[in-house]
């Protein structure tokens, strides 16, 4: 049984789950620095960042439910007290890093909010910008040619910026998708492997049936 068991024990596929995670978000963290330095628009990265995080929170219960499991019964995973406290340990450890990385989001964004960083383009209602009878954009109409070509400026950076948000959507998207097709892999293979369990569970029920019904038969003779 315990070796059976052993096969249900996830924790170091989880652990290597949040490991990468981590790694991908420190990487996105570092590259969305470079990009405040540089003045530039992190819109993608923030919401790459958002996915990351929210996919580190699912694995990271994910971990902390296979340690529990193993927390209540060592024994029944294969796995002795000390091991069962060393992954209570680093699923501890992780939570810890998971605060860690929210509080240098936050600090990131509380950054971004004070250099004043935005990307909205001035007068960018519809109503606003109508052509008028003059044949000028109400947004234009009392502005010289080098305010137009900031205005031209501004509208520019905002599209970039939409830009950037629907790249990371998409990435994030293509990422869950990626993670989607990992898990039904495993289960897969877990479901692949209970179903040849109980196979040779039956054959072995059908030879000692058959063993029995042999000895009942001699018996009687």
């Amino acid at each position: 049984i315990t070796e059976k068991m052993a096969k249900f024990d996830s924790f170091n596929r989880d652990l290597n789950k949040c490991k990468n995670l981590e790694s991908d978000i420190a990487d996105l963290l570092k590259d969305k620095q470079d990009l405040l330095e540089k003045g530039k628009s992190t819109t993608k990265i923030d919401h790459m960042l958002r996915g990351r995080m929210d996919t580190f929170k699912v694995e990271l219960a994910a971990l902390q439910k296979s340690v529990d499991s193993v927390l209540i019964d060592p024994f029944k995973y294969g796995v002795s007290e000390k091991e069962a406290e060393k992954r209570k340990a680093k699923a501890e450890e992780f939570h810890e890093k998971l605060q860690a990385i929210e509080a240098k989001i936050e600090i990131g964004t509380s950054m971004k909010a004070k250099e004043g960083i935005n990307y909205s383009t001035e007068g960018g209602d519809l109503e606003e910008n109508l052509l008028g009878d003059d044949g000028e954009y109400n947004t234009t109409r009392a502005k010289d040619n080098r305010q137009v070509l900031n205005l031209q400026k501004e509208m520019l950076q905002k599209q970039d910026s939409h830009f950037d948000e629907l790249a990371g959507i998409a990435h994030n998207m293509k990422e869950d998708g990626r993670l989607i097709g990992e898990e039904l892999d495993y289960q897969n293979n877990m479901l692949t492997d209970l179903n040849r369990g109980m196979d040779k569970t039956h054959m072995k029920m059908m030879r000692v049936d058959g063993k029995l019904k042999k000895l009942i038969s001699e018996s009687s003779q």
